[in-house]
């Protein structure tokens, strides 16, 4: 008997597909072996980088004192300024008003309970 492809694969003349030549006394050889399983890697704690530090603080700029020697400025223009802030004083000063009547009115009656009180 022949043993010259025995042992090994040879393509089927009829169908082309691999087919494994036994040999007289040997079993069939062993399954390839399948891919490599490779194991994950181990788990990797990343941690958090470290904090930046903080910015330096820009240095306290010295106090400059101003002093005004001459406002060069028309008559007319200080005039209406000084218009726009009375105007805008009112309300300022009606809210101050009312405050005043309502804490008169409080303390008045107050005292005038207590004066009605002690008549009797």
């Amino acid at each position: 008997m022949d043993e010259g492809g025995a042992g090994s694969s040879v393509d089927c003349p009829n169908c082309g597909s691999p087919t494994y030549v036994p040999t007289q006394s040997s079993t069939p050889p062993p399954p390839e072996p399948a891919e490599e399983v490779v194991p994950p890697p181990p788990f990797v704690t990343v941690s958090a980088p470290p904090p930046l530090p903080a910015p330096p603080t820009p240095p306290t700029p010295a106090i400059a004192r101003v002093v005004i020697t001459d406002i060069q400025m028309p008559f007319w223009r200080i005039v209406a300024i000084m218009v726009k802030w009375a105007i805008a004083a009112i309300p300022a000063a009606l809210i101050m008003m009312l405050i005043v009547i309502i804490l008169s009115a409080v303390f008045g009656l107050l005292g005038l309970g207590f004066l009605l009180r002690g008549f009797h």
